[in-house]
């Protein structure tokens, strides 16, 4: 008998939480190599979901001592019944260790999370139109860097992955008090 294919819509933000929290143990307080780093979250991670992890290393971007996270949702891989969606993790060249406090870890974990689900929602997008693309957001801007971040943030797709990530950031903190968000969202923050 085939196994079954992996469901990635019974996953909620507590779990996915949970998956990535659940290494705290081999990895808060411990000065850990990129590579060691690497490996557990990899086969910690691979346990749970059916994801890639790759590892970059980013001199201009990440800060020393830290990991920044990113993912990317590949439709024409879930098309063909494979990995679909990637996780990665970037790295500082400079560092021959990094030491994760129990705050970072959770902020890791949550933004872990929020990436995951992001993702799914990707692939919900692309599932719901038989993998058709659709098309995206065509910026006027003068400069190249700001045509490419309006092209990106413009997209209908990226903008309903982005509206589900901020509907579970308002939930997170206002829990379902409708009244407290409606007052949360119309504070002028200037004041």
């Amino acid at each position: 008998m085939a196994p079954m294919p992996f469901n990635w819509f019974e996953l909620d933000r507590g779990t996915l939480y949970y998956y990535f929290y659940s290494l705290n143990k081999s990895v808060v307080g411990k000065s850990l190599t990129p590579d060691k780093i690497q490996k557990l979250i990899s086969k910690h991670l691979k346990q749970f979901l059916p994801i890639k992890i790759v590892k970059f290393f980013d001199p201009t971007n990440v800060k020393r001592k830290y990991i920044y996270m990113g993912g990317m949702y590949y439709s024409d891989y879930d098309r063909k019944h494979k990995t679909a969606i990637e996780l990665n993790l970037h790295y500082h060249p400079d560092d021959t260790t990094i030491k994760i406090t129990e705050y970072r870890w959770k902020r890791m974990s949550l933004r872990f999370a929020d990436i995951m689900l992001h993702e799914m929602i990707h692939m919900r997008q692309f599932r719901s139109r038989n993998f058709k693309m659709i098309p995206g957001y065509q910026s006027t801007a003068e400069l190249s860097k700001d045509r490419k971040q309006q092209e990106y943030f413009g997209d209908r797709d990226e903008m309903g992955a982005f509206a589900y990530n901020i509907a579970c950031e308002m939930i997170d903190r206002f829990g379902y008090d409708i009244g407290k968000i409606s007052v949360y969202k119309v504070i002028d923050k200037r004041a």
